[in-house]
């Protein structure tokens, strides 16, 4: 149902932001609180809290946990033709720092302190949680999986909704990291 909800409230956005003209546009100036015409006055980009991120600091942004860390370990075999077989490559889930200090974390449903502190126990008592990407060629298969820092797969609801949400951020480097280790090793 959030989902639903964030959805409507990001089309409400983008429609009144197509919807401006550009003469509309130079008569209001560019200062309009788009946020609070949307959200008929809920909410304001003038609220405490709330400021203009710089060019960087808002390409920096993606949502809960920190997708900045890089890889960790990866493995591969090839076939008997020397093609790439199997791989896979670990990724680090990690905290911000503003995840950190606020004890809130957001994967998909808004965020959530629950969600925070299972994240944390869960870290805490397996070493670390990394996102498991996994391709076998043999199979042509895909999976992904959580796992800790010995590379045990951690299964529950919540590692279910962590791989959904994380996943995505992901999949480009998991790409350009098989590119380089398929090359590293002489693989097809």
């Amino acid at each position: 149902m959030r989902n639903i909800l964030k959805l409507g409230l990001i089309s409400a956005i983008t429609a009144i932001a197509l919807a401006q003209t550009p003469s509309a546009i130079q008569t209001q100036g560019m200062d309009e609180d788009v946020l609070a015409i949307a959200s008929r006055g809920a909410l304001s980009d003038k609220m405490q809290g709330f400021r203009k991120l710089a060019d960087d600091e808002a390409g920096s942004i993606v949502g809960g946990l920190d997708y900045n860390v890089g890889l960790v370990r990866q493995y591969g075999y090839a076939d008997r033709y020397n093609f790439l077989a199997y791989y896979y490559a670990d990724y680090p889930l990690k905290l911000t720092p503003n995840e950190m200090s606020g004890k809130r974390l957001n994967i998909g449903a808004g965020e959530s302190f629950s969600d925070y502190n299972t994240f944390t126990n869960l870290t805490r008592s397996f070493g670390g949680l990394y996102l498991r990407l996994e391709v076998n060629f043999q199979t042509n298969r895909t999976r992904q999986f959580v796992v800790n820092s010995r590379g045990q797969v951690i299964n529950n609801a919540f590692t279910e909704r962590l791989i959904n949400f994380s996943r995505i951020y992901y999949l480009n480097q998991f790409g350009n990291d098989r590119a380089q280790f398929t090359r590293s090793r002489g693989y097809y």
